[in-house]
């Protein structure tokens, strides 16, 4: 039996789905990381009781945030493939440009942008150390938002800071990174059915 062959043109991810998908994942993997930790040493992320849902929220939220601002701001431009109908073709005069009596092996062609260099993977320190401040700084300020004393918002900072809890954030955040950077650089086609492709072959 023959198997079909693949021949459809191999592509990279547009770096806009790429931060989406990197950003999410980060976020299935620091609440898994967190809540796994936590369950191995039997202590919770914030220890201190009468604090409430919210600075936790926040904190995550924060970590995120800064997780997927330092992929946005790495990703080359456009983050999403332009439309192939308003891109002119190679040998079609440029806009603005009068061709009326000009043979057409002359008018000049509307130049094609140059490629954008992609991420280096050391965007992953980046991601790394957005996650792990993101969440540290803004938990120790939602504590203290929360009318506690700057000795209690330390304590907890703290404890996530210098604990396997830190570390965890910033493994996540620099999976991520490493992740985002690998689809923006690696060429693929999307998934298919194993049995796409056989009527062109049987044709």
């Amino acid at each position: 039996m023959i198997e079909p062959v693949d021949d459809r043109p191999r592509v990279p991810v547009p770096p806009l789905i790429a931060v989406v998908f990197a950003t999410v994942g980060y976020v299935a993997l620091m609440i898994f990381g967190l809540g796994m930790t936590s369950l191995i040493l039997d202590r919770s992320v914030i220890e201190v009781q009468g604090l409430g849902p919210l600075p936790g929220v926040f904190a995550v939220l924060a970590s995120t945030l800064a997780v997927a601002g330092v992929l946005l701001s790495v990703m080359p431009r456009p983050l999403l493939p332009p439309d192939p109908s308003s891109i002119p073709a190679s040998g079609r005069p440029a806009a603005g440009i009068p061709t009326a009596g000009i043979p057409t092996s002359i008018v000049p062609a509307t130049p094609t942008p140059a490629p954008a260099a992609s991420p280096r993977y050391s965007v992953a320190l980046w991601t790394a150390l957005g996650a792990y401040l993101g969440y540290v700084v803004v938990v120790w300020i939602a504590v203290v938002a929360s009318g506690e004393e700057l000795r209690i918002a330390s304590t907890v900072a703290g404890g996530v800071a210098a604990s396997w809890f830190g570390l965890v954030l910033a493994a996540a955040g620099a999976i991520a990174g490493i992740s985002a950077v690998a689809m923006v650089r690696t060429r693929g086609s999307g998934p298919h059915w194993p049995w796409e492709g056989e009527e062109q072959d049987d044709a």
